[in-house]
């Protein structure tokens, strides 16, 4: 299951499938899946996450955030208390012990993804595959279209299928909020959730206490979905960008219709 309850009424996280989180540029997708795999590893599940935007150190820092309630920037400044550095020791140790794998790669070839994945399903049992992010540096509208739905085919059919693996990835929406050609990319994953943070008339109307970020699964293909066009139908979360958390806010918003 994923971390948050409400997701459990749509979907679980399966072999063979694939689902994609997408959002904004600096929206946060990455502290969202970053929290997944905490959480899969709380629970036991042998995870690799092959990043193409951190380098592992930086992910390190964050991970570490997450899991101590230190800011990330106390972290990397090293200003922080004696009984603070013992609880980031602690975890740094728990972090050792996890079948845990990140791989930093900027440039990764379909190949190359395949072989990691392979091996490291022969070395650690994988079972979740996190990518982060699916993208294409083509100039051309339409080529790069063809490159982020080839993609999206390869994670679905090859890595999710063939190996069979659960795998989360990450996807970049545009300024309008859509996925370039995103039929190209909805064609092959089993879920697409949009993530987004509120502006602040959402947070007025929903209330502090329903937090400052939501998300909207728009496409399913293992359950219900959400009707893409009723504004009301989302879930609210709780980011917070300087500890690298989301959660799932116990107060959901109360819809104006009263469903």
């Amino acid at each position: 299951p994923s971390k948050y309850p409400s997701f459990g009424e749509y979907f679980t996280y399966e072999t063979g499938e694939l689902v994609v989180i997408q959002a904004k540029y600096k929206q946060g997708k990455s502290v969202f899946l970053m929290n997944e795999v905490v959480h899969k590893l709380k629970n036991g599940i042998p995870t690799l996450v092959i990043d193409t935007e951190m380098q592992t150190r930086l992910y390190v820092e964050r991970l570490l955030a997450h899991l101590t309630k230190i800011s990330v920037q106390r972290i990397k400044s090293g200003n922080y208390t004696e009984e603070e550095g013992e609880k980031i020791r602690q975890q740094i140790q728990w972090i050792k012990e996890q079948p845990f794998v990140h791989v930093y790669m900027p440039e990764v070839s379909n190949s190359q993804m395949y072989t990691i994945c392979k091996m490291w399903k022969h070395k650690i049992g994988l079972q979740f595959f996190v990518f982060d992010y699916l993208k294409s540096n083509e100039s051309e509208s339409s080529t790069n279209y063809n490159v982020l739905g080839a993609k999206c085919d390869f994670l679905k059919n090859k890595i999710a299928g063939e190996l069979d693996l659960a795998v989360l990835a990450a996807c970049q929406l545009n300024r309008q909020g859509e996925v370039a050609d995103s039929i190209k990319i909805n064609r092959y994953l089993s879920v697409g959730i949009k993530w987004e943070y509120k502006p602040a008339s959402m947070i007025a109307k929903d209330g502090k206490e329903c937090g400052n970020a939501y998300a909207k699964i728009y496409v399913n293909r293992l359950g219900q979905q959400m009707q893409e066009d009723d504004e009301e139908d989302y879930i609210d979360f709780s980011f917070d960008g300087d500890h690298m958390s989301i959660i799932e806010t116990e107060i959901q918003h109360a819809r104006t219709d009263n469903t």
